[in-house]
């Protein structure tokens, strides 16, 4: 009977629940025009409810919330070169108002999130990065977490303590096509900045994010044995 009555409460809990997450769509739906014209890798909900989202392409567009019209947009920079930088995914760095680029050449890209103009990048990984997450602590802006998964199904990581610091150090280093850059095996010497590479999945991985609550990184992968993983990041705490 009790397990019978905690059964029939959880129920009634769940049927909640799903009630409180329907969504009425009209019909038929909104049609607007998009500066996309490649796969979107990624859409980002912003802290004021607006709208971020990212092509392949390397198009980057800004939307208002209310009216789902382009506030403004960063266009394809090599729409006009023969060969084309091949984006992999797009991050948000909310904490710093900046935001970052994988690409196919190996290298994460930075740049600020009001004029579009590169900050730094970081190259020479190991291999392609894939899905990139970042978070920051909200009780300490300062410190953050980069993390992105590659095509070897490994899960990298940046444990950063003072990201103003560190960003400002990655910007004296010497510049790669006008844009300062450094390489992955200098970076986590210049600001204290703490690298990790562990080989988790045997295929791609497919999405990661940091959860503070259980202080663990969880990424996934289409590999049925090690289909997701939840990982502590050593010396985070």
């Amino acid at each position: 009977k009790q397990c019978t009555t905690q059964s029939t409460g959880s129920s009634g809990i769940n049927a909640e629940y799903g009630r409180a997450r329907e969504v009425c769509f009209e019909t038929p739906a909104v049609t607007k025009t998009t500066p996309h014209r490649d796969t979107l890798h990624r859409v980002c909900v912003l802290p004021d409810h607006s709208y971020v989202t990212a092509s392949q392409d390397g198009v980057v567009a800004f939307w208002n919330p209310a009216t789902l019209q382009v506030k403004r947009t960063r266009p394809n920079p090599d729409a006009n070169k023969p060969k084309q930088k091949w984006i992999t995914d797009f991050a948000m760095m909310t904490n710093i108002n900046r935001f970052i680029l994988s690409t196919g050449d190996r290298e994460l890209q930075f740049f600020e999130a009001s004029t579009f103009e590169p900050y730094c990048q970081i190259s020479g990984l190991e291999s392609v990065p894939l899905k990139m997450s970042f978070w920051h602590n909200p009780r300490n802006t300062e410190e953050s977490i980069l993390m992105y998964g590659d095509n070897q199904g490994c899960v990298n990581v940046l444990v950063i303590p003072n990201t103003t610091l560190a960003f400002r150090k990655w910007k004296q280093e010497a510049k790669v096509d006008g844009v300062p850059t450094a390489n992955i095996e200098k970076v986590a010497s210049l600001a204290d900045v703490r690298y990790a590479r562990w080989e988790v999945h045997k295929d791609w991985v497919v999405e990661l994010k940091y959860e503070d609550h259980l202080r663990s990184i969880i990424s996934c992968s289409n590999d049925p044995s090690t289909g997701i993983v939840i990982g502590n990041v050593v010396g985070r705490y």
